[in-house]
């Protein structure tokens, strides 16, 4: 599937690290496709002292880095992935690493940057909650021009699992760009997807 042109993978706690890179790799496997990882510290959520230089508080990025690549080498991942370590503005940091409108962006959930997220960013968003394995999957859907690959994606990711589509009307401002929900069952048919549909 070559609708996807490339995966950027959001780290904002390095506990959360391996799960998102052993997942994000695995879909960049699935669908041989680059994958780049970017850590963000968001300083007010940073909790680890750890990765602090000295009495200043300043971050240790060449630390952060080599913890990254660490748990890249303990996966047994040996393809060479892009790795970047930076300090605040998740959203801008990843808007400068999208080449593409169907880049995928694989983030941790944590709502506040996930919020920031979805109001200024128009690619797929894969959020990954901690859990030991991917029991079910909810994509959300909006009315940007690419709904119909977002459906295509999340069809092909998901195929394998129980995955609810959530389209809330409420968020649309103008009347006059009222999505035709007849349409969306075309377009879901159009993906083969035999899904819950829920409408809010």
């Amino acid at each position: 599937m070559k609708d996807v042109t490339k995966i950027i993978t959001l780290i904002n706690d390095i506990k959360e690290a391996k799960t998102l890179i052993k997942r994000s790799f695995a879909l960049s496997e699935r669908l041989d496709i680059v994958m780049e990882i970017i850590f963000v510290c968001e300083l007010p959520m940073f909790d680890i002292p750890l990765f602090f230089k000295g009495s200043d508080k300043s971050i240790d990025k060449e630390k952060i880095k080599t913890t990254l690549k660490h748990i890249l080498k303990e996966l047994k991942i040996d393809k060479d992935i892009a790795v970047f370590v930076y300090i605040d503005d998740s959203v801008d940091r990843v808007n400068h690493l999208i080449k593409s409108n169907l880049d995928l962006i694989v983030l941790g959930y944590k709502e506040d940057i996930l919020k920031e997220f979805l109001k200024d960013i128009k690619n797929p968003i894969l959020t990954i909650k901690r859990a030991k394995e991917v029991k079910s999957a909810v994509t959300i859907m909006n009315l940007n021009s690419n709904y119909k690959k977002c459906l295509s994606i999340s069809n092909y990711l998901f195929s394998d699992i129980k995955n609810s589509i959530l389209y809330d009307y409420r968020f649309v401002i103008d009347p006059s760009m009222q999505i035709d929900l007849k349409k969306i069952s075309r377009d879901l048919k159009f993906c083969r997807y035999r899904r819950s549909i829920f409408y809010r």
